[in-house]
């Protein structure tokens, strides 16, 4: 299993929100099995997503998506970094 991780800060948190909600079926065709979006309490404009995935191959597919840049850019992203990890444990 591997889980891609992406911070984002946006101008526009409900339209980033309605983004991601619309670019489901891409991430479902990469293979997506489940995903949480998180917001930090004291600052709207700031999300986690956690996206998990079979593989990292799976993973970096979904990063690697052109139309993955072009929704980013819909959804009001100004900042974002991204990481495909590797599950190595869980409890």
């Amino acid at each position: 299993m591997a889980v891609l991780i992406a911070n984002y800060v946006v101008r526009d948190p409900a339209t980033f929100v309605i983004t991601f909600g619309e670019f489901q079926v891409v991430r479902d065709q990469h293979g997506a099995t489940g995903h949480r979006l998180l917001r930090d309490k004291h600052d709207e404009t700031h999300f986690i997503v956690t996206i998990d995935f079979p593989s990292e191959a799976a993973a970096r597919s979904f990063a690697d998506d052109p139309r993955r840049a072009d929704a980013l850019s819909k959804a009001t992203v100004v900042e974002q970094t991204t990481l495909a990890t590797e599950e190595v444990e869980r409890r």
